[in-house]
């Protein structure tokens, strides 16, 4: 992680940029990934460690280690690094998070999400990420009294983990969701 903070340490705080990880480790087991020093970056910028298969995302100024197991000694594709403004993706309101429907999850070719009217009024937008950020389906709900539902297909979509987030008008909530065949 320090090779990474030293090379990417002049990033512009504005802009998100998502650099994946090369890791190899000499044998199977459990290893922790230690963020020694984030002294290169302000305030003003988050960088996360995003593990694509437990969909973990580590915020490294407030957790700089990080534990994983290795079934395989060569993890291409598993970590990357997220540097983006220090905006929170999502203000996580317990209850109401609760209430956000998101089915079948796992998922195969579609699944539905029902969403509270309690997120917004008018429209809410739901927006799906794929394991580096990236925005892969994004829609626009009408909420009624009752709120919304609506089905996404994501049947052309590749296997794995995304997280779908509901920006209401003065809300956000993140759920993660799983794409199997």
């Amino acid at each position: 992680m320090a090779i990474a903070r030293a090379c990417l340490g002049s990033l512009d705080a504005a802009a998100a940029t998502t650099v994946p990880l090369n890791v190899h480790v000499s044998s199977t087991g459990t290893y922790t990934l230690n963020a020694a020093s984030l002294t290169n970056f302000t305030s003003a910028t988050t960088v996360l460690l995003l593990d694509a298969e437990t969909g973990a995302r580590i915020n490294l100024a407030q957790q700089p280690q990080y534990s994983f197991t290795a079934t395989a000694t060569a993890l291409p594709g598993r970590f990357s690094l997220y540097f983006g403004p220090a905006t929170p993706l999502a203000v996580n309101n317990a209850a109401l998070a609760q209430q956000v429907q998101l089915f079948p999850n796992p998922a195969r070719g579609s699944f539905t999400v029902v969403v509270p009217a309690e997120l917004g009024k008018g429209t809410v937008t739901a927006t799906l990420y794929n394991q580096l950020g990236q925005v892969v389906t994004q829609r626009k709900l009408a909420m009624t009294a009752a709120g919304a539902t609506s089905q996404f297909d994501v049947s052309s979509l590749a296997l794995g983990v995304y997280t779908l987030q509901l920006s209401g008008s003065e809300t956000k909530v993140t759920k993660r969701l799983v794409i199997e065949q």
